[in-house]
């Protein structure tokens, strides 16, 4: 506390000077860990729910980083320290992964073209072929498979969602909507006359894919698109199709 200078009496200055710096270093180390708790949110709810709750402020790396820079911390230690530079560890992993390895990467591929769709509206082809297993049979739909599976173990222990997070976990939706198109079709011959195997979609299943298809692309976050747009990637929405398109200078054969 201050003390009073008997010899001079006076409020000693020195102790004042030293009253007020800790003070204020109390103050801003209080202020950084407030800082720390509104950006790194943790709860026993679930990483799903965590998810949705966050999901329209989703976290840009630049202001995690700008955490670990604060001048207090070359004053205090503070015990958040180790989780905020895991954090931030985990953040840039996904970011680089999720642009080196699924958007700027060029898949070289024998089957690259037999994976394409041709410009039709409707996943039958012609000749009768269902088109979507040539998507699902390629190289680089397995490719795809292993690489959001190997990022997904990453993107688990990352307890905050940051936009490139955001990004992926929206990736993981469409890949395993496509799953949920494959596993729905059944296969069987008909008993008709027609000596070819013939595929169906139960009334059930495709009315719960459709709607689940829109609700995935009609309500992408704007910073999901963004992302993808940075890569030269496009989605255009209109009541009536949805596009995904390569811009020019965009890696055209990606996973």
């Amino acid at each position: 506390g201050v003390q009073w200078n008997e010899t001079c009496g006076v409020v000693d200055t020195e102790i004042l000077r030293i009253s007020h710096v800790v003070r204020n270093l109390f103050q801003s180390a209080d202020m950084w860990q407030s800082a720390v708790s509104a950006l790194l949110p943790y709860s026993s709810k679930g990483q799903d729910m965590i998810l949705e709750e966050v999901r329209h402020r989703a976290l840009e790396l630049i202001d995690l980083e700008e955490i670990v820079k604060n001048n207090v911390l070359s004053k205090v230690k503070m015990p958040q320290m180790k989780t905020v530079r895991n954090v931030i560890t985990l953040a840039r992993e996904i970011k680089a992964r999720l642009e080196n390895e699924l958007l700027c990467i060029e898949f070289m591929s024998t089957d690259v073209n037999k994976s394409r769709f041709p410009d039709d509206k409707s996943l039958v082809g012609r000749n009768g072929d269902f088109l979507l297993y040539r998507l699902t049979g390629s190289e680089i739909y397995a490719c795809l498979r292993e690489r959001l599976r190997s990022i997904s173990e990453t993107a688990q222990r990352l307890t905050v969602v940051t936009q490139e997070k955001l990004a992926f976990q929206w990736l993981v939706e469409v890949f395993q909507w496509v799953e949920e198109i494959e596993k729905a079709v059944t296969d069987y011959s008909s008993l008709d006359g027609y000596k070819r195997t013939r595929l169906f979609i139960d009334f059930n299943s495709a009315t719960r894919i459709l709607m689940k298809g829109e609700d995935i692309f009609f309500n992408i976050e704007d910073v999901t698109k963004e992302i993808l747009r940075a890569q030269k990637i496009s989605i255009r929405l209109t009541p009536q199709r949805i596009a995904v398109v390569v811009l020019k200078g965009g890696v055209a054969n990606s996973p």
